[in-house]
């Protein structure tokens, strides 16, 4: 009995091995000879059945990637301007004093400048309120500016800043920074007072601080214990009003010769009558 080629799974081998009898031998083979071909030849491929085809899943088009800006060099933003920092904190304080330590940058472009403001323009314009000496660094200056203070040693002071680290430095302009300092170890202390340039990338954007050459400053502060600090305040009064102090205390003294000379002759010359 010939096979059921109405069965699509043993029809496809037999369609198969009769159409390359038939091309090989130029006639329709025999029932033995396609079954004898479709043994000898390898399977055909697997007949899909009509109907609508299985869902294919579409890579979609790559997304764009993000465009990442690259930190721009110093050379390319930050161009080697300088300018003058100041500050003018007391040169001593007592233990447990809490002061005011004012920093001022001036960007002056180009040209020649000063590097300690006038006196006048120190406080009035400039925002330094200090007691101490007058002082004055040139450091690399730029559209924004980064400014940190902070003990030289752990303890000796308390640094609490009083406005934002980066402020914007315009041409022509100034800046100012701020901090309480409270001393808490008495002896020879150090303020460490540091300035740095802020870079931006293509975008305006703000970058990390550079160390770029500013080398931060040394403020030095004699903290005294409060009994050296009454003495030193008394020798500072002293050096200061000694010519005041002096004739002063020579009127007073001269004051008391002439009562007693007053008191001596004057008693001498009212003696006894007769």
């Amino acid at each position: 009995m010939g096979p059921n080629r109405t069965n699509p799974a043993v029809l496809a081998p037999i369609v198969h091995s009769e159409a390359v009898a038939t091309v090989a031998l130029e006639r329709a083979p025999t029932v033995a000879e396609a079954e004898a071909l479709r043994v000898m030849l390898p399977p055909p491929k697997a007949l899909i059945p009509p109907g609508p085809r299985p869902f294919r899943r579409v890579r979609s088009a790559r997304a764009a990637e993000p465009h990442v800006s690259t930190p721009a060099t110093p050379s390319q933003n930050l161009p080697p301007e300088h300018g003058p920092m100041n500050f003018n904190p007391p040169a001593t304080m007592k233990v447990g004093d809490s002061i005011t330590v004012d920093v001022a940058i001036r960007r002056p472009g180009t040209g020649n400048y000063d590097l300690l403001p006038a006196d006048n323009d120190a406080r009035l314009k400039y925002g330094l309120q200090g007691t101490g000496p007058m002082q004055g660094v040139d450091v690399l200056v730029a559209d924004n500016m980064n400014v940190t203070l902070r003990s030289g040693v752990t303890g000796a002071f308390n640094v609490v800043p009083l406005d934002a680290q980066v402020k914007t430095l315009q041409v022509g302009g100034h800046a100012e920074w701020h901090w309480t300092v409270t001393a808490l170890l008495p002896g020879q202390q150090e303020l460490i007072l540091h300035s740095q340039r802020v870079p931006h990338d293509a975008n305006g954007r703000l970058l990390p601080p550079e160390d770029d050459g500013s080398r931060p400053a040394m403020i030095s502060v004699t903290v005294l214990p409060p009994s050296q600090w009454i003495l030193a305040k008394a020798e500072e009064l002293l050096k200061e009003f000694w010519k005041a102090i002096a004739g002063a205390i020579g009127s007073a003294i001269a004051a008391i010769i002439a009562y007693w000379w007053k008191k001596k002759t004057g008693g001498a010359a009212a003696g006894p009558s007769d």
